[in-house]
């Protein structure tokens, strides 16, 4: 192809027409186009390109490719995005350094980086796309996932405590012994100490391999936008932060999805974090209703568990299904509501209004918070635990609460 200084030289030399007549301009103007594609055919050969786009990123993060053009001629580089990747710098440029950023979890086509070369003389040029398209799978915030997990390990998150044993009162019963100063008031054997005339205590073992199991509604209400990410985001992001946790103090963790009915279900296991970030990677919310009956009858059924429901909680007409469900399941589980605040719906209610308009947005936004807030209230009452944060706020809330049922033997 021609360069923008080919072009002027064409230009000038046509102009040679106008004092030294027609022959001589059409002359110049040949040569110049002679001389373009000599320079563009010195470049027709694809320089040799190195350097590695990441195959996996973390949605929201920021990743680095850096590419080195085996070449003495000029050249110019450009990475083509996709509508989920954000590539900088856009458009052609002489850096060798891009940075993408991923938008959306799941897999992508990332198109082959474009290099333009130009001929000696800057005349000619030669595009090449010399590599196939790469697939990126974009996984959930596992960054912020296992900055958690380290912490927890560290003790950070548990007063300085770390990690040498497992996180929670003893469960099983293992036998009765003399009681010693130190021991817990609370394992203490009355009916033994009866018989021995001796104090006596209770002493369990640390019950491991505990059951987390995390609901993940994908309806089409999660799929409403939270400032660059949905609700399912949150969700999700929140949910492989538990996971990593369970996974770093030994318990067991599973999911389940669905919309109007059960999507995927991954019952709980060891080491279950990896699968349960790369089994909720691609998902994506739904245009159907949600229905909690199938996920929640299984959830009522399974073993004793710290059960998360990820939803979005509206009104309680709109909550009457998982408000039946909640007394079954807090029989035997410790349960979580969790749910995600808009944040312009929480900002319009901070904010004073100057229109008429404004004033409207103010009470609609002040009226859906406070149906939210009974819904809320109304979970506590009848014994789950409702964790309705900003979506960053979301992650490591849940660890913390599911870290302190550990420590209280609720889970």
């Amino acid at each position: 192809m021609p360069t923008a200084r080919s072009a002027l030289a064409t230009a000038g030399a046509a102009l040679l027409a106008i004092p030294f007549g027609g022959i001589a301009g059409s002359i110049a103007v040949l040569l110049v186009i002679t001389l373009t594609v000599v320079d563009a055919l010195e470049v027709r050969n694809p320089p040799l390109i190195t350097g590695e786009i990441p195959q996996h990123l973390a949605r929201g993060y920021e990743a680095k490719v850096e590419y080195t053009v085996a070449t003495q001629h000029r050249f110019q580089l450009r990475q083509p995005g996709t509508p989920d990747i954000t590539v900088r710098p856009q458009g052609p440029t002489s850096a060798t350094t891009f940075t993408l950023v991923a938008t959306r979890r799941g897999a992508h086509r990332l198109p082959s980086v474009v290099v333009r070369s130009f001929g000696r003389w800057g005349l000619g040029a030669w595009t090449h796309q010399p590599r196939a398209a790469v697939t990126i799978t974009v996984f959930p915030d596992v960054i912020t996932a296992r900055r958690i997990a380290h912490a927890v390990a560290r003790g950070s998150l548990r007063q300085g405590e770390r990690v040498t044993r497992r996180i929670g009162l003893g469960t099983a019963f293992d036998s009765v012994r003399e009681y010693v100063p130190g021991d817990d008031f609370r394992h203490i054997n009355w009916r033994a100490m009866l018989r021995t005339g001796q104090p006596m205590t209770n002493v369990f073992n640390f019950e491991q391999d505990r059951n987390v199991l995390c609901l993940i509604d994908q309806g089409r209400l999660m799929g409403g936008d939270l400032g660059g990410k949905t609700r399912l985001d949150a969700a999700i992001d929140a949910a492989v932060a538990v996971g990593y946790v369970a996974d770093t103090i030994g318990d067991r963790v599973g999911f389940m999805t669905f919309d109007r009915s059960l999507t995927h279900h991954l019952a709980p296991r060891r080491r279950g974090g990896e699968a349960l970030m790369r089994g909720l990677h691609a998902l994506e919310p739904t245009t159907n209703n949600t229905r909690f009956d199938e996920p929640l009858q299984i959830a009522i059924r399974a073993k004793r568990s710290f059960v998360l429901i990820f939803t979005d909680l509206l009104d309680a007409a709109a909550s009457q299904a998982l408000l039946r469900a909640v007394p079954l399941l807090a029989r035997h589980h410790s349960v979580a509501v969790v749910s995600s605040i808009d944040p312009e719906l929480e900002d319009a209610t901070l904010t004073d209004p100057e229109t008429t308009f404004d004033a409207f947005v103010s009470v609609a936004a002040h009226e859906a918070l406070n149906q939210q807030l009974e819904v809320v209230d109304q979970l506590k009452n009848l014994g789950a635990q409702p964790i309705v944060l900003r979506a960053a706020d979301l992650p490591i809330a849940c660890v913390k609460h599911y870290l302190d049922l550990k420590d209280r033997a609720r889970v």
